[in-house]
């Protein structure tokens, strides 16, 4: 597979990949995504290899909301608080995204963690004003 993508060809890269990560082969579409450049399907590699440092970082290259909270919801499955938080304080910062977050942290009854994530968020400078009063929903909730 190597050779082939370092080879001159005419091959469509970026639907070579597609064809790869439908059929679960997510080491091959890993090489053509890398060689693409294409960090937003990527971090979707990286999520399913179970590569969430990479997947994070694919993320960041690619900076787009929905790539943000598709890494996160993953990390948050897989128990990777840490990587969540940092994918968490990058779609809270977009009021449209925040309830999606908070929705499914209470889904696995992740309640502390998410406490924690929106502590961090409100001190973050792109902080919407709508993230304090969540805090203070899940305060009532989960810490009457």
């Amino acid at each position: 597979m190597e050779s082939f993508i370092t080879d001159p060809n005419q091959a469509d890269i970026l639907k070579t990949g597609d064809r790869c990560f439908d059929s679960k082969l997510y080491n091959a579409a890993e090489l053509l995504y890398i060689k693409a450049g294409n960090n937003q399907k990527l971090a979707q590699v990286y999520v399913m290899l179970q590569k969430y440092a990479l997947a994070l970082e694919a993320a960041r290259k690619s900076n787009i909301p929905k790539v943000w909270k598709a890494v996160c919801f993953s990390c948050v499955r897989a128990g990777e608080f840490k990587s969540a938080s940092i994918c968490g304080l990058n779609i809270i910062i977009h009021p449209d995204h925040l309830e999606d977050l908070i929705q499914h942290y209470e889904k696995f009854g992740f309640s502390e963690e998410l406490i924690n994530l929106l502590e961090q968020g409100m001190a973050h400078q792109k902080t919407h004003n709508g993230i304090f009063t969540d805090v203070g929903i899940m305060y009532a909730k989960y810490q009457p």
